[in-house]
């Protein structure tokens, strides 16, 4: 989409040799919103310590967790604890 939106600018006096509709354009942009809204999320959880950068978990901490109080993970999660 970013090269389709540039192309004049890219190679002028050349048409694009792809289009787009306009259906296209908001199922695109739509995908953009759901992508950025799972990036803040998982930003969140690394910031807050509940995923690691990696995204792997490490079997020891997973227990660890699973045998700690709902309510107890849960403000860990959020930084009340």
């Amino acid at each position: 989409m970013s090269l389709f939106a540039g192309w004049k600018e890219l190679v002028p006096g050349v048409p694009c040799p792809i289009e787009f509709t306009m259906e296209d354009a908001e199922l695109y942009s739509k995908e953009e919103e759901d992508i950025n809204g799972v990036r803040k999320l998982l930003t969140l959880f690394r910031e807050k310590a509940v995923l690691p950068v990696d995204g792997m978990v490490e079997l020891k901490d997973y227990i660890a967790q699973k045998k700690q109080p709902k309510i107890q993970r849960d403000l860990h999660r959020i930084g009340q604890i």
